[in-house]
């Protein structure tokens, strides 16, 4: 879904608690995307490594599923906890 990253930042944004399961990188849609290395996102685990340095709270957990199955999520004691916020 190319509306991963309005999710996470509108819940971050709002301080509110979130959970994504990230599928498909879109490289072509979002050339601007760049992991913490400053690298460019164009493979799925650059994709989750983006998305988790959005906030420092982020979690991650692993569904035990085909496919893509890494859950990002963002409770709302994380924003207070991990943050100091």
């Amino acid at each position: 879904m190319q509306a991963t990253d309005a999710i996470v930042d509108t819940a971050i944004l709002l301080r509110k608690p979130f959970v994504v399961v990230p599928c498909c990188v879109f490289a072509r849609d979002f050339l601007d995307r760049r992991t913490p290395d400053g690298e460019r996102v164009v493979r799925y685990d650059q994709l989750l490594s983006y998305l988790q340095s959005k906030h420092p709270g982020i979690r991650t957990h692993d569904l035990n599923v085909e496919g893509k199955s890494r859950v990002l999520y963002l409770l709302p004691q994380d924003y207070d906890e991990r943050t100091g916020d």
